[in-house]
């Protein structure tokens, strides 16, 4: 026979106890804010790599020449000087004899200042004849050829036997300089250009202030080795 009509919808059945499957898992969620910053970590106790080398600095300027030390006891030798009638070495400016040689053979002395003075059996001090100056009339200091004098020699020159020295330091040197006057033995000055030639100290006239040989101003000086037992 033909269908019958559809009863009607029965009443909703009890939910299910049974889980259903798991979804897809979604797209991932956008990134969240940071988070504070953590406390600081103990300091590590293994030391880090040596840095480089710095450069070095620039130098320091040098220091201020100390003063001269005193003289030193006199030598176990067999022979004193003396000048004038006054042992060198009690003299207003002591000097100490460094050596003494046969007769007619020149004498030397040591002043505290390290000056060094050789005075011959005549009684002359050490030099030369002639004095060459670079000014017109003998004045100022003289040229000493380099290769015949050393620095902190006590050198004496032309008619007066006038006594100039060598600076132990700094002194001046200039080559083949131009004489334009000059003192002999015979003449007290003279005009007499000339050209020499070489390098050439310029010698101030010495100053006993400075060198400590003060030989005082006559000549020749007088002087006698004696003898000590």
């Amino acid at each position: 026979g033909a269908t019958g009509v559809t009863g009607a919808t029965g009443a909703a059945g009890a939910a299910s106890t049974v889980p259903g499957p798991a979804g897809a898992i979604g797209p991932q969620g956008p990134t969240g804010p940071t988070g504070a910053t953590g406390a600081t970590g103990a300091p590590s106790t293994v030391p880090g790599p040596t840095g480089a080398t710095g450069a070095a600095g620039v130098p320091g300027a040098t220091g201020v020449t100390g003063a001269t030390g005193a003289a030193g006891p006199s030598g176990a030798g067999n022979f004193s000087i003396s000048i004038n009638g006054t042992l060198s070495t009690s003299l207003t400016r002591p000097l100490y004899p460094t050596a003494a040689n046969a007769a007619l053979e020149p004498v030397s002395l040591i002043s505290a200042s390290g000056y060094v003075v050789s005075l011959d059996a005549a009684g002359d001090i050490q030099g030369g004849s002639t004095a060459s100056y670079e000014s017109t009339d003998c004045s100022g200091p003289v040229l000493v050829f380099t290769g015949a004098a050393r620095r902190g020699t006590i050198y004496a020159v032309g008619n007066a036997n006038s006594a100039y020295y060598i600076p132990r330091t700094a002194a001046v040197v200039v080559a083949n300089p131009t004489r334009n006057s000059r003192s002999t033995s015979s003449i007290v000055c003279e005009a007499n250009v000339s050209t020499l030639t070489g390098d050439y100290f310029r010698a101030p006239v010495n100053v006993p202030a400075t060198t400590g040989v003060d030989l005082g101003a006559g000549r020749p000086i007088n002087v006698l080795v004696n003898f000590v037992p």
